[in-house]
């Protein structure tokens, strides 16, 4: 089995799989599935308001039975990032707080974010603040990036630059912290019975078909390989997981 999890791009920004109804529509539009400016609208709308009242009418949403894991949702809306919470000085306690709502109000709920590394002037103690947030947090999912100079930006002319090299090396080192705390946690699936979504053929051709949990996002998490030939691709299958080696699962059928 590969360890199939990849890097994602963007900068602190809180990944969810359903917006509020709010930037499901224009502001003066009827309801109905988002294009691309009314999604925007809606996220800028969102962003003006207080972040509190952001957290809250998200959690409220996120708790309607189907919402957060129906995968029409997640096809219409994809990852709407909703929140640019760093812009709004809000503390790593406020951002553990908000973290510990969605998992109260939505249990099993995933999490995930990224973070980037290396900007102009990051030293150790930056690092390793980093790597005390992540794990105090707890983040399901989590990928790491290094800063990319840009001529003609504040940043390309700031001091103190960091050098590739030790970029790549705090990056490997925060994606290490990451998989160790994730990996021991999804030891904690063995034995226990999910509903998969069976996505088709498997790539390793050990196994018939491949799936995914409801937190594994497809072509970036890794999946769960089933052993049973009698399933359908397109539909829901309960499975034991029999397996757990890091992101990668094996599951043969419970029914």
């Amino acid at each position: 089995m590969t360890h199939r999890t990849r890097p994602l791009l963007g900068a602190l920004l809180l990944g969810l799989i359903a917006v509020p109804a709010a930037a499901q529509r224009a502001p003066s539009g009827p309801a109905g599935p988002a294009d691309p400016r009314a999604l925007r609208e809606g996220v800028r709308a969102y962003r003006a308001s207080h972040e509190a009242e952001i957290v809250r009418e998200l959690t409220d949403f996120l708790s309607i039975p189907n919402v957060a894991s129906d995968e029409s949702n997640i096809r219409r809306n994809a990852q709407a990032l909703v929140a640019m919470l760093g812009r709004r000085g809000v503390t790593a306690r406020r951002m553990k707080d908000i973290f510990e709502a969605f998992r109260a109000a939505i249990p099993g709920v995933t999490i995930r974010t990224t973070v980037l590394v290396g900007f102009p002037g990051e030293s150790e103690a930056h690092l390793q603040n980093l790597l005390a947030f992540i794990e105090d947090v707890g983040f399901d999912r989590l990928g790491v990036f290094t800063y990319s100079l840009e001529d003609g930006t504040p940043a390309a002319t700031m001091a103190d630059q960091v050098p590739p090299e030790l970029m790549a090396e705090r990056a490997r080192i925060v994606q290490d912290a990451q998989d160790r705390m994730v990996w021991e946690r999804q030891k904690n699936l063995y034995g226990v019975v999910q509903t998969v979504l069976v996505d088709g053929r498997s790539e390793d051709p050990a196994f018939p078909w491949e799936g995914r949990l409801a937190g594994q996002a497809p072509e970036i998490d890794g999946v769960v390989y089933l052993r049973d030939l009698s399933l359908t691709p397109g539909r829901f299958a309960r499975v034991r997981i029999v397996e757990v080696e890091g992101y990668e699962l094996v599951g043969e059928s419970a029914d």
